[in-house]
């Protein structure tokens, strides 16, 4: 650096980011499977992992607010990288460990979900701030790095506990890179946005999103659309076994899912310039629907095959576009606390979507819940529509939007 006031606006640094964060949260797809491997029963192991999402709900909004306090997604983004490392470390000690017949791998799991579960939105809320201040990318076009590494690494987890003889390495691999991922945080400790301090008395993190009609609204929306998209793949299962009699097929279509979201986030920057965010969500929405269409009528594997194909290509665009629309309509003295209210938003949405799909999975089958999960959609794309000229009508225009 020139001097140690210069921001690091290089693409290079941000993708390196995205790729660590990635890479370790990739190991959070192994920890049900742990939990069965180790003899808890399926009960149990579904409890864990809706508890592990409520408390992602309080923590992501805890870690915004105090990241919009502080004015610095990347300190408490740092932090809570290292608690991460601190409880994933743990982990495979836990397992061995009891107190009172309880088994103290929980209380564990627990603190890990306090801690990772803001990481997404607080690494999103650093990204953008960098972007609002000029840099020369864009969200979609960093965040398909993470996309890549992902997958990459759900490999690399899987082939580690095959040949170590147990899912132990996952997480001592799963901590060591949030170590480096705090490593790489501190050397960026000059790249913080310069914001200037709220007025004395004006409402800071959380409490600034009181009040503000369209963020208030995109949250109610937010909800909506993840409870098929945050749900969808736990009923994707079933609806293999009720096509081909197995679910053999899955680890295949969730391959596809992922590496759709890839050109979809390198293509959602043109979309979003030639549409404007806002249209851009709308189109999304629609692509929502017709994924959970397409479900409903699927009959083999060719029509499966294309919706999870549409499901990532969709949600590689939702992910760029939410991102931009919720930091473009944010109050400043809010923005990080926004973006991870989205987080707590999404993780409501699992923990309702994962109860009333199961039961309607289970009473009836796969085209009720795939048809709840349209009319979900369905309603969100309504309320945001004509959330605009409600808007105008109350005196709540919509803040400039069009802006990558």
């Amino acid at each position: 650096m020139e001097n140690t006031k210069k921001h690091i606006d290089g693409m290079p640094f941000y993708a390196a980011v995205e790729i660590v964060y990635w890479m370790g949260y990739a190991g959070a797809v192994f920890f049900a499977a742990y939990l069965v491997e180790n003899g808890f029963k399926s009960a149990v192991v579904g409890t864990i992992m809706a508890l592990l999402n409520c408390i992602g709900v309080l923590s992501a909004a805890v870690m915004g607010n105090w990241s919009d306090k502080v004015r610095s997604p990347r300190k408490i983004f740092m932090i809570c990288a290292v608690g991460t490392a601190v409880a994933t470390v743990l982990i495979p000690f836990g397992i061995r460990w009891q107190i009172a017949a309880i088994s103290m791998v929980f209380p564990l799991y627990f603190l890990w979900a306090f801690f990772c579960k803001p990481m997404s939105g607080l690494c999103d809320g650093w990204i953008l701030s960098v972007i609002d201040r000029g840099g020369r990318f864009s969200y979609g076009s960093i965040r398909y790095f993470g996309s890549f590494s992902y997958a990459l690494m759900c490999i690399v987890y899987a082939w580690a506990a095959k040949q170590y003889g147990s899912q132990d390495i996952i997480f001592f691999l799963y901590a060591g890179l949030c170590v480096l991922l705090a490593l790489l945080c501190f050397s960026a400790r000059h790249d913080d946005v310069e914001v200037a301090r709220p007025e004395k008395g004006k409402r800071v993190g959380v409490r600034a999103v009181k009040g503000h009609y369209h963020l208030i609204v995109y949250l109610i929306c937010h909800c909506l659309l993840n409870l098929p998209m945050y749900c969808s793949i736990t009923f994707i299962p079933f609806k293999l076994i009720e096509v081909t009699g197995t679910t053999g097929a899955l680890g295949n279509v969730t391959a596809f899912r992922s590496l759709a979201e890839i050109p979809s986030l390198i293509l959602s920057v043109y979309l979003i310039r030639k549409l404007t965010v806002r249209r851009s969500l709308i189109l999304v929405m629609i692509g929502f629907a017709a994924v959970q269409l397409l479900f409903i009528f699927a009959q083999g594997m060719t029509m499966i095959t294309v919706a999870m194909i549409l499901i990532g290509f969709t949600n590689g665009a939702f992910m760029a576009c939410q991102m931009r629309y919720v930091h473009s309509i944010a109050p400043p003295e809010a923005a990080t606390s926004a973006i991870t209210l989205c987080t707590s938003m999404a993780l409501i949405s699992a923990v309702v979507g994962n109860f009333v799909g199961g039961l309607l999975v289970e009473r009836f089958n796969t085209t009720a819940y795939f048809l709840f999960a349209m009319t979900s959609v369905l309603l969100a794309l309504g309320i945001f529509v004509i959330s605009v000229p409600v808007g105008r009508k109350i005196g709540k225009p919509l803040p400039q939007t069009t802006a990558e």
